[in-house]
């Protein structure tokens, strides 16, 4: 036999091998799956049967329902007129083809759409139920539709103006706690007592925890405190409710707001307490300490920083190098003289003494020795902060201000009161009343000739607030900056009282009376204190 003879053999044996072992483990399955029949048969009665009715079943789920056609339908459309249209023409009787309607019309940010939705369900006697209303009240929350939802809730819920093919129904927690985040977000108090009483007692429904701390959250915003520990004790009461870091901080935010200082240090002590630990970090610290400086409860605020934060960082992970830290550090001293009378200057020289140890030794620890870049806004704080030191005597701040703006050789800053464009105007827009009232002062007192040269003797200009004010005059407003009206009382304190009048071109800015202006400029000498 030569080689080729051979391979055909050896091949065409193992062929036959092969089919042989597939024939012989076939016969051996078929004889395997018959004992099992017969086994499972013996062991339970119908039990192939039974199992074929399952599989059957579980195909049946996987197949969709011809019901949830018009939904996948409504999924694929582009536009809230081609679903509308759609509902039209189908006019369908099941809920959840609405339901989908809603929801795909919030996707395609039609909100508008919503309650032509809603109308063709009336219209067409579509039978309704809590989820379809749940959904409808949900995105109109979501739109800011606070008219159309309380108008909903009322005439299904209330009113029980349903279709006549629907079954009457409560609203459950859900419904209500949608009801209670809209006010919440509104800061509309009064109505979210009213559906918070309606869960209680009219529908004997217990709140949860997104409730609890969505009422806490409106009463904080709004400052009653007297609801907000109402609801707070019903909750420590509730054992199945369990208090968590945002309960915590609603009341905390609102003792802040409120500036009830004793308040806020005993629930933070409780918040620490082993048998309900709750861990505080920065960024409630910043929250607390902004909202009493907010509220001009500075003394509270660094009582808060030094002898509060130290005991909660024993337990609690606080980042106390976070730079809002110093920034409200220093907010707080800038407030607190602007808080002093003019003639407490030892108490002012303090706080002044202060800031300047935080410009120094934690904004800026470099500038002594190098030049730094400044930011802007430190340069008009620490500005400000020589302003107010000399509040009783405005022409002692003078050297101070003109060695940081011009003479500092490691202070890089970019600090202007000029408009860059074609027109020169005095620009205050990005500086403190405080500020402003300084430059005017300064300006019309030591640089006359540069107004003259930049106003080429023309009206002195000064612009404040634009964008503010143009957002103003679009909503048909009449509207003056609170820095010119600053200006204005400024104006009227001066030796020469000079008045101001809004730009023929451009009512955003103010012009200083020319004829007031030069009057002033003959009666005062350059040099010579403006005030009164």
């Amino acid at each position: 036999m030569n080689n080729i003879s051979l391979s055909k053999h050896i091949k065409k044996r193992n062929k036959n091998l092969l089919f042989a072992k597939k024939k012989k483990g076939y016969a051996y399955s078929q004889k395997k799956k018959k004992k099992r029949g017969v086994r499972l048969r013996q062991r339970k009665p119908g039990g192939i049967k039974k199992r074929k009715q399952v599989r059957g079943e579980a195909s049946a789920k996987t197949t969709p329902p011809p019901q949830s056609q018009h939904e996948s339908l409504i999924k694929q459309m582009t536009t809230a007129d081609n679903v509308i249209k759609f509902l039209r023409k189908n006019r369908s009787q099941k809920t959840s083809t609405y339901t989908a309607a809603i929801k795909r019309c919030s996707e395609l940010k039609q909100p508008n759409a919503l309650y032509t939705i809603v109308q063709l369900a009336h219209q067409q006697n579509v039978p309704l139920n809590i989820i379809y209303c749940n959904t409808v009240l949900h995105y109109l929350d979501a739109w800011n539709k606070s008219g159309t939802q309380k108008k909903l809730f009322e005439q299904w819920f209330i009113h029980k103006e349903l279709t006549s093919s629907t079954t009457p129904f409560n609203p459950d927690l859900i419904t209500l706690s949608t009801m209670i985040q809209g006010c919440s977000k509104r800061g509309d108090v009064k109505q979210a007592l009213y559906y918070f009483q309606l869960l209680v007692n009219d529908y004997n429904i217990k709140p949860d925890r997104i409730v609890y701390n969505s009422m806490l959250s409106i009463c904080a915003s709004t400052c009653d405190m007297e609801s907000a520990e109402i609801i707070w004790n019903t909750m420590q009461s509730e054992s199945n409710i369990q208090i968590d870091a945002l309960s915590i901080n609603c009341m905390l935010d609102m003792y802040a707001k409120c500036g009830e200082s004793k308040k806020l240090a005993d629930l933070l002590n409780y918040s620490q307490q082993l048998e309900h630990f709750i861990s505080i970090d920065e960024i409630t610290c910043l929250t607390i300490m902004s909202k009493l400086l907010k509220n001009d409860k500075v003394d509270e605020m660094f009582d808060f920083y030094e002898n509060q934060i130290p005991k909660l960082s024993l337990k609690s992970s606080i980042n106390i190098k976070d730079k809002r830290f110093i920034y409200l550090k220093i907010s707080g001293h800038l407030k607190k003289m602007e808080l002093l009378d003019k003639d407490e200057f030892d108490k002012l020289s303090y706080h002044h003494q202060q800031y300047l140890n935080i410009f120094y030794n934690e904004q800026y620890p470099l500038v002594k020795d190098e030049p730094v870049a400044v930011d802007n806004k430190d340069i008009r704080r620490l500005l400000c902060s020589y302003v107010l030191l000399h509040k009783n005597n405005w022409m002692n701040a003078v050297k101070d201000v003109e060695r940081i703006l011009h003479q500092e050789p490691n202070f890089v800053h970019f600090f202007k009161y000029w408009t860059t464009g074609q027109q020169k105007l005095l620009d205050f827009r990005s500086t403190s009343n405080t500020i402003a009232r300084f430059m005017l002062r300064y300006l019309m007192t030591f640089k006359r000739d540069q107004l003259q040269h930049e106003f080429k003797n023309g009206p002195i200009k000064i612009l404040c607030e634009k964008k503010i004010y143009l957002k103003k005059v679009k909503e048909g407003e009449s509207y003056t900056s609170s820095k010119m009206r600053s200006i204005h009382d400024e104006l009227r304190e001066w030796k020469i009282v000079i008045r101001s009048e809004q730009d023929a071109f451009n009512n955003a800015v103010w012009c200083l009376n020319q004829d007031d202006t030069l009057l002033f400029f003959q009666k005062v000498p350059s040099g010579e204190d403006c005030l009164k």
